[in-house]
């Protein structure tokens, strides 16, 4: 089965407050903290307790349900993706997805890239958001307007000093050198065998979209949900358990009959819940 990975988290920053000095690391690019999940449709699970929203237990699920700105410069220089493994297996295609595409889907979409996967990165925002003076003065930006390069110009003008020390201009550095500009998983027209979220709301945001869509091919996605705190720190080691449950995914023959038992497992192995649902394109 051939995985097309696309990687869907917030936008990347930081979390809780803990110093003026690192007010805009802390503060998350959504500039919310992770919620719970709202109720979805067809089946939402952790693969360990296996069970139904009303509390029943759950049979094996069935499948249910930019524009781009100016030019960045020059991107990591990297081969294209085998269209399948040495064994002979077509890849998996991958989208992982935050809130903003800035910070936990884009260190997924950075190691992901470098083992080799066909991965993409999106946010499920309205807006793409960047920590500014305050919590409750980010940096707003629109999807399909505002390249990284734009961006990272536009912090530089602000204020150099304060947005090189809490990380922000090094974080779309690295964005401006894998892709030109953010981009909403609402909007692409790309499809994907797994989609990856890096909470709970941008699952919610992501299966909502694609229920919402018509569905013409009846292709199967698989959406899964890892919980992930919106800080660089986080990010980097959320990016190694991304990679990891998409190396276990890969390894399977039949992805449909299989995938409960590889996150079953994977959250054995990580201790980490896994949320996942099953739409279709």
């Amino acid at each position: 089965l051939g995985v097309r990975i696309a990687v869907v988290v917030g936008g990347g920053g930081g979390d809780e407050q803990t110093t003026s000095d690192q007010q805009g690391l802390h503060s998350c690019l959504d500039c919310f903290l992770p919620r719970k999940s709202t109720a979805q449709k067809g089946h939402v699970y952790s693969a360990a307790t296996m069970s139904n929203q009303d509390g029943s237990a759950a049979k094996k699920p069935r499948l249910d349900t930019a524009e781009r700105g100016a030019a960045a410069g020059p991107a990591v220089p990297t081969s294209t993706p085998a269209a399948h493994s040495s064994d002979g297996k077509k890849r998996l295609r991958v989208a992982v997805v935050c809130s903003s595409n800035q910070n936990r889907s884009m260190e997924a979409h950075r190691f992901l890239m470098r083992k080799g996967f066909h991965v993409d990165s999106f946010g499920s925002g309205q807006h793409v958001k960047i920590p500014g003076p305050t919590a409750e003065e980010p940096n707003v930006y629109d999807f399909g307007k505002e390249s990284y390069e734009e961006i990272y110009q536009d912090l530089v003008t602000k204020d150099k000093d304060k947005y090189t020390a809490n990380g922000m201009l090094e974080m779309v550095d690295r964005n401006r050198k894998i892709k030109t500009a953010p981009e909403r998983f609402q909007t692409t027209e790309k499809k994907f065998d797994v989609v990856i979220c890096c909470e709970a709301r941008v699952f919610d945001q992501v299966t909502q979209g694609l229920e919402e869509r018509e569905q013409d091919t009846f292709e199967p996605v698989h959406v899964c949900n890892l919980e992930i705190k919106d800080n660089h720190e986080s990010a980097t080691l959320g990016a190694l358990h991304i990679v990891s449950l998409c190396e276990m995914l890969e390894e399977v023959d039949d992805l449909e009959n299989d995938i409960d038992e590889v996150l079953q497992s994977f959250e054995e192995q990580n201790k980490e819940p896994v949320l996942h649902s099953v739409g279709f394109y």
